[in-house]
C-alpha cells in the first residue's frame, strides 16, 4: 500500500499506520469487549503488541488502515483489505473500534469507505468476510451493505483473548449487491401529520437559535446529557435530552442550535428542565438514527425561527 494513500469520509480518514498511534491503538484493543471478537489479538494487549502490528504494517505494505476521527485527529479504530488477488478480483479483511466510539455510527462509516475504495478504485468484484457467533453487532453492520452469510467454519478460531474454540459465520459482498443496495434506501420516516395547524398556534411556538455554554452527562442516567444554554436574554436557560447516545458532552460545546423555550419546566432527575432541543429523527437500517439541528455559529443566540 502507499504510504501516503488516504481515504476520507464525511467524519473520518483512513490512512496507513504510523508509530506514534500505538497508544491509541492500546487504548482500543486492551478491552476484552473489542479483543474477544478477533481471532489474533491478545488480551492483555500491550504497547509492544501495538508495535509490532504497525511495524509489520509499514514494512510489508499492507491494506491496513487507521481510522482517524477528524474532529479529534485520534486514531479510533482499523480495518483492513488483506488477501488481495486482483486477478480473480477478492479480497477479505474486517475492523474493529474503540469501545468508547462504538454506537455513533463511525463503524459504518468507514467499513463503507473502505469498500467503496476495493470496488471502485482496485477494481474488486467480490470481498469475503465473516464475523464470530455472537457478534451481532458486526452482522448488522454488514448487512447494511448487502453482505449474504453464506456458510459457518465451525470451531474455526481459538481467539487469543480468550482461549475458547469459536465459530466463524462467512459472509460475502458482490459488487453488484453493493451497487442495488446503494440504491435502496433502509430509511423509515414517520408520517406527515394529517391535521393542520393554524397560523396563530404555530406562531405561539417560540423556536429560538441558543448557544450551549457548557454540557453535561446527568448523573446516573444513561441518556441525559445537561445543556447550559446562552438564550440571547442574559440568564442562563437549562435544558435536559436524551440525545447520550448519539452525541458526547465536548463535542456540542460551543455549538449553536435550535430549541423551543416556551415549554412549560419539566423536572427530570431532579432538575428542571425549561424548553427543548431540536432534532432530526429517523429509522436506518432497523436502527433509531438522530441529528441535533446545529445551525451556523455566526447567528446570534435568541435570534427568532419563523
Amino acid at each position: 500500500m502507499d504510504k501516503d494513500l488516504i481515504i476520507e469520509s464525511e467524519r473520518l480518514i483512513l490512512r496507513g499506520w504510523k508509530l506514534e498511534d500505538a497508544d491509541d491503538v492500546v487504548e482500543g484493543l486492551n478491552n476484552i469487549n473489542v479483543a474477544k471478537w478477533m481471532s489474533h489479538t491478545p488480551f492483555p494487549y500491550t504497547k509492544d503488541d501495538a508495535i509490532k502490528f504497525i511495524t509489520n504494517s509499514i514494512e510489508n505494505k499492507l491494506y491496513n488502515f487507521a481510522i482517524v476521527l477528524k474532529e479529534e485527529n485520534k486514531v479510533i479504530g482499523g480495518t483492513q483489505l488483506r488477501n488481495i488477488d486482483l486477478v480473480q478480483g477478492t479480497a477479505g479483511g474486517g475492523i474493529w473500534l474503540n469501545e468508547n466510539y462504538q454506537g455513533k455510527g463511525y463503524g459504518s462509516e468507514a467499513w463503507g469507505a473502505r469498500i467503496k475504495y476495493a470496488f471502485e478504485v482496485l477494481g474488486l468484484r467480490r470481498l469475503e468476510n465473516g464475523f464470530f457467533a455472537g457478534n451481532e453487532r458486526s452482522w448488522n453492520m454488514q448487512k447494511k451493505f448487502g453482505y449474504k452469510i453464506e456458510g459457518i467454519r465451525r470451531g474455526k478460531y481459538i481467539p487469543l483473548s480468550t482461549g475458547v474454540i469459536t465459530d466463524e459465520y462467512i459472509t460475502g459482498l458482490l459488487k453488484e449487491d453493493w451497487m442495488d443496495n446503494k440504491e435502496k434506501t433502509n430509511v423509515v420516516l414517520e408520517p406527515l401529520f394529517e391535521e393542520y395547524v393554524d397560523f396563530d398556534t404555530f406562531s405561539k411556538s417560540d423556536f429560538r437559535v441558543v448557544r450551549i455554554k457548557e454540557c453535561s452527562a446527568v448523573e446516573k442516567s444513561k441518556k441525559l446529557l445537561k445543556f447550559i444554554l446562552d438564550d440571547g436574554t442574559g440568564t442562563d436557560r437549562i435544558i435536559l435530552s436524551g440525545i447520550h447516545i448519539f452525541y458526547e458532552p465536548e463535542e456540542l460545546v460551543g455549538k449553536n442550535v435550535v430549541a423551543i423555550l416556551n415549554l412549560p419546566p419539566r423536572n427530570m432527575m431532579g432538575i428542571d428542565s425549561c424548553g427543548m432541543l431540536m432534532s432530526a429523527v429517523w429509522e436506518e437500517n432497523g436502527e433509531e438514527k438522530l441529528h441535533l439541528m446545529i445551525v451556523d455559529d455566526t447567528i446570534p443566540a435568541g435570534a427568532k425561527l419563523y
